[in-house]
């Protein structure tokens, strides 16, 4: 159960999270899990003391010593002997509020989750494009690693919390009916929270540029499918709008490439269309077509499960399609598009190379289009997407929040203990 306790001086309000047990799994042997991981880097040179070793992390055994033992980014995915030990700890658990999924900052440090009160009813699926119904929504921030202490970043009709990429900065989305709908910004080293007021009725999809100068908004007034973008300027608090659009419906969902361009979704009756848009451009041009609803209400859930839309080296985008239950590869540089198998619903980027899937019963590891580009193979044949090499990492419903290849490290949630809790687990894999 959740309890708030009294404002601690300097720090705002303050929620204590129960812990939570480890799961009977975590102490299994190896006939109960059976975990292989490739790891793109060594862990030689690690200090004493490694991060799995200061988070008391269980190991999990496995008694099967062939396995995936490292495969270099140069080299095309095959099949290796040899071994690697996982461990994993459980984090204290996180509020499911059935509404969006909590976010890890880029560092791994952070987590930031929507909490609902328990007497509350349950905010609709649209209310995280209409604002409407979010006023028992409240937003939290707590370490990654933190047993009880949490942030209080807004006690309701929040929504939308996004990161900066250096993960000093927390956007979210405001709605609250007595001063309007605004901007939240939290600065997570002095622990203040801002809200700005930017002239639009309702916003959604904030994406904070990477230089933290710029935020980009999707933005309406009376109706959602005519939502388009907006760039709002930190410094000076003002609004300017994007590019007009090119397909006549809504635009969302951008994601940033670098810090003046920024690529976007944009619907039609026909799937819409992902478009590249520079500051100052007169128009967006377009990179690929989607596969994706024509109504923003039911498009908006495409990066859901997809923290990390595009890849660390910048060439591919990832979204969900909903009509083809899968979510798809988009290659920046000449639009060509890669599906992945039918029930992968969520996942994010472990590295250029690799990407990590949630399936319906198991978390997998499958190449990315790089794998095969570096040894001659045709990466963006959509033909052989069920081919590209697949691994099992981890049985059971998790989807990856974050995910780093240099710290070798992971963090997942699944189903916790209640309907209206979060199992938030972190694995670390190792080279034997």
């Amino acid at each position: 159960m959740l309890q708030t306790t009294t404002a601690m001086p300097g720090r705002g309000p303050t929620r204590r999270i129960a812990p939570t047990r480890r799961p009977a799994w975590v102490y299994r042997t190896s006939s109960c899990v059976l975990l292989f991981m490739v790891l793109a880097v060594s862990i030689g040179g690690c200090s004493a003391s490694p991060d799995w070793e200061r988070a008391n992390a269980e190991r999990i055994d496995s008694s099967d010593t062939e396995g995936w033992d490292a495969i270099a980014p140069e080299r095309k995915p095959r099949s290796w002997t040899g071994g690697v030990s996982a461990v994993a700890s459980q984090r204290p658990s996180l509020p499911n509020a059935r509404l969006q999924l909590p976010r890890v900052s880029p560092d791994g440090r952070w987590v930031a989750f929507l909490d609902i009160d328990d007497e509350a009813s349950p905010a609709s699926a649209e209310s995280v494009v209409t604002g409407r119904g979010l006023g028992s929504v409240s937003l939290w921030l707590r370490g990654i690693d933190d047993e009880g202490i949490a942030r209080n970043l807004a006690f309701g009709h929040a929504a939308w919390p996004t990161w900066s990429a250096d993960s000093s900065m927390l956007a979210f989305i405001s709605h609250d009916p007595d001063t309007g709908c605004a901007l939240g910004l939290h600065d997570v080293g002095a622990n203040r929270t801002s809200r700005l007021a930017v002239g639009l009725k309702k916003m959604l999809t904030p994406a904070i540029a990477p230089n933290g100068r710029r935020v980009a908004v999707s933005g309406y007034g009376e109706i959602a499918d005519q939502a388009v973008l907006f760039i709002v300027d930190l410094e000076s608090g003002q609004a300017m709008p994007g590019p007009p659009p090119t397909l006549g419906g809504a635009q969302l969902m951008p994601v940033w490439i670098d810090a003046q361009t920024l690529v976007f979704v944009e619907l039609d009756e026909r799937g819409g269309g992902l478009m590249r848009w520079s500051v100052g451009q007169d128009r967006a041009e377009p990179v690929a077509p989607l596969a994706l609803p024509e109504s923003i209400f039911d498009a908006v859930h495409i990066h859901a499960g997809v923290p990390f839309p595009v890849s660390p080296d910048g060439r591919f985008f990832t979204y969900y399609a909903p009509g083809r239950d899968c979510m798809t590869w988009v290659d920046l540089t000449d639009g060509r598009t890669l599906a992945l198998e039918t029930g992968d619903r969520a996942g994010t980027w472990w590295n250029a190379q690799w990407f990590l899937v949630a399936e319906d019963g198991r978390l997998v590891l499958v190449s990315s289009p790089q794998s095969s580009e570096t040894s001659g193979g045709q990466g963006g044949d959509a033909s052989i997407a069920e081919d590209r090499p697949r691994m099992n990492l981890l049985p059971g419903q998790w989807v990856p929040l974050w995910a780093d290849a240099d710290q070798q490290s992971m963090l997942l949630v699944g189903q916790g203990d209640r309907a209206d809790r979060f199992s938030f687990l972190q694995l670390w894999v190792i080279t034997k």
